[in-house]
């Protein structure tokens, strides 16, 4: 019969089951590649015998992409500021949408929908920045409301419209200030944190529009900032193996060019990503029948002439908690009547009287666990040779 024996994720296992007559896998909840793009899992297959047969195998199941999901922008609206004589093509503001589909089903462009009275603007189409493309006369409308659609280029676009109040001022005169600028500003962000998520909110006061970047600290550009509302999100996937703290400088400009800036630390929180790997691939030991229940296996070949106990190690990236603390576990129970595993140190012991096979050799598995949630494990083959 079949079974599902071990799944690299439970998100994963509650979504597929098995048929244990058939081995038929199927769909016990709805895909969602955004969610997880690939499963894998350990199948187990056994007889029912009275001395149980079992074998097991690995699965890998792809999840192929559809436009399954609309553009989101990061604001609800945006109200932007802009002089009157700012020089034509000057930067107005910038909308930011993100579509977690891939390929084309992800890729955006924007269009300047409604609301631009006199053609007084312009949006890029890729990059969905806005720039005067006309000087403001005294004439001109104190406030503008326009309506911007991102929409991406699947063979049935989908698409989303964000409203945008442009507000016609004079000059600023001071540099920006920044809201709750006495508090220290300190996030910790998941490292299996969605691409696109929201981590924080960083914001400033001007009299003039303000323009929001990251200027220094964004190692490998991990994180964007919208330049509009200060909110900051993940533009790439982050790792705490690879970096565990990032020291970001957030700074606003206004129309004037005047800026300031504010420093936003964020610590990478350590998640069970890593499985356990195996130092060595050959672990071969050699005992004497006559040995005692508690005697040291010895590894198969000497080193420098010298024998050594046979000892299994694996080694776990992950660094934080329980992720990295693996331990060891024979799996057959008629292996175990004969050797018992350390289950801290890996060293192989004789376990039980060794006569009744003696000039034979007994084969099994050790299974490598950390301690992580969920877990995650490896497995090698062993041998002993009983002389």
């Amino acid at each position: 019969y079949f079974s599902i024996h071990h799944s690299d994720s439970v998100h994963s296992a509650e979504i597929f089951s098995i048929n244990s007559e058939t081995g038929d896998i199927t769909l016990a909840k709805p895909l969602d590649r955004e969610t997880t793009s690939k499963h894998q899992f350990t199948i187990s297959c056994r007889d029912r015998g009275n001395q149980e047969k079992y074998d097991f195998a690995r699965i890998t199941i792809t999840i192929i992409d559809d436009n399954d999901h609309h553009p989101v922008f990061l604001e609800k609206e945006i109200r932007a500021n802009v002089r009157r004589g700012a020089a034509i093509g000057s930067l107005v503001t910038r909308v930011i949408a993100f579509d977690p589909d891939s390929g084309d089903y992800g890729r955006l462009s924007y269009f300047l929908n409604k609301g631009n009275i006199g053609k007084l603007f312009e949006i890029d189409k890729y990059l969905g920045t806005i720039r005067l493309i006309k000087g403001i006369s005294s004439e001109e409308p104190y406030e503008y409301n326009l309506e911007i659609v991102a929409q991406d280029h699947g063979e049935q676009p989908t698409s989303a419209a964000i409203s945008i109040r442009i507000t016609i001022t004079s000059d600023p005169d001071d540099p920006p200030t920044w809201t709750n600028e006495a508090q220290p500003q300190t996030i910790e962000v998941s490292e299996w944190l969605a691409v696109g998520s929201i981590i924080a909110q960083i914001t400033a006061n001007s009299v003039s529009s303000l323009a929001y970047a990251i200027t220094s600290g964004n190692v490998h550009a991990k994180f964007r900032v919208s330049s509009t509302s200060g909110i900051v999100s993940l533009a790439r996937a982050v790792d705490h193996e690879e970096a565990d703290w990032y020291n970001l400088t957030i700074t606003a400009t206004n129309f004037d060019g005047v800026s300031s800036s504010r420093w936003l630390g964020v610590r990478i929180l350590d998640e069970n990503d890593c499985r356990p790997e195996w130092e060595n691939f050959e672990h071969v030991g050699s005992v004497a029948s006559q040995a005692n229940v508690g005697s040291a296996v010895l590894h198969m070949y000497s080193f420098y002439g010298h024998p050594v106990p046979l000892t299994v190690r694996a080694n776990d990236c992950d660094t934080a908690g329980n992720n990295g603390h693996i331990t060891y576990s024979i799996l057959e129970v008629q292996a175990a009547k004969y050797f018992s595993l350390d289950q801290h140190t890996g060293a192989v012991r004789v376990s039980g009287p060794l006569t009744d096979i003696a000039g034979q050799s007994v084969f099994f598995n050790i299974w490598a666990t950390d301690g992580g949630y969920p877990v995650k494990e490896c497995q090698i083959p062993a041998s002993v040779n009983v002389t």
